[in-house]
């Protein structure tokens, strides 16, 4: 498994900055799934802090810059930026956002009365997967397990199961559109 360095002041486990010690944060896993881990982080600071989505990117961009020069004197190139695809991380921010209100129809479905005291982290984790399956057309099963697997770096197995179970949910729900003759609802 490959591991991607993905700088040096990104939130841990437990939404923190990890920038005190000194040493950049790594992922592993496919390029795929740290532009999937990036794009939730950005997603976060979009939602907590207000921040635009075009000033995430760019520091984004600039902390990559700044680890580059900063492994250079050690033969590394910015891998923060070699190995995450910014289109995808973009397509996945952008899509999420513009998608919320109809992605988070399927979450409410399936949370009942505890939509509105979900960890924003956890909800944000629903709607990236929520995106992919039903904009993007990630399989769903392939969805399920890259974003359970984001959901251990931040949560304990109660919370992976819960998004686990969530996802699995709206699968089935899908699965049941399909096959159900009169279904009227389309899935893009």
């Amino acid at each position: 498994m490959m591991e991607i360095c993905v700088g040096y002041n990104t939130m841990d486990k437990n939404c923190e900055s990890n920038d005190q010690f000194n040493s950049p944060y790594v992922i592993k896993g496919t390029p795929r799934h740290a532009s999937r881990f990036i794009a939730l982080q950005m997603l976060y600071q979009i939602d907590i802090a207000g921040t635009a989505v075009e000033t995430v990117f760019q520091q984004f961009i600039e902390e990559g810059n700044e680890s580059g020069k900063a492994n250079s004197t050690a033969g590394n190139k910015n891998r923060q930026l070699k190995h995450v695809n910014l289109k995808f991380v973009e397509q996945l921010i952008n899509g999420v956002i513009k998608a919320r209100q109809a992605i988070n129809e399927h979450v409410k479905k399936h949370v009942l009365e505890n939509f509105d005291r979900l960890p924003i982290i956890l909800h944000e984790i629903l709607e990236l997967a929520i995106f992919e399956i039903l904009y993007i057309e990630t399989p769903p099963p392939v969805a399920i397990n890259e974003y359970v697997e984001i959901s251990k770096d931040f949560f304990n197995e109660e919370e992976q199961a819960f998004v686990n179970g969530v996802l699995d949910s709206i699968r089935k729900d899908l699965i049941n559109a399909k096959e159900s003759p009169t279904s009227s609802e389309k899935v893009d």
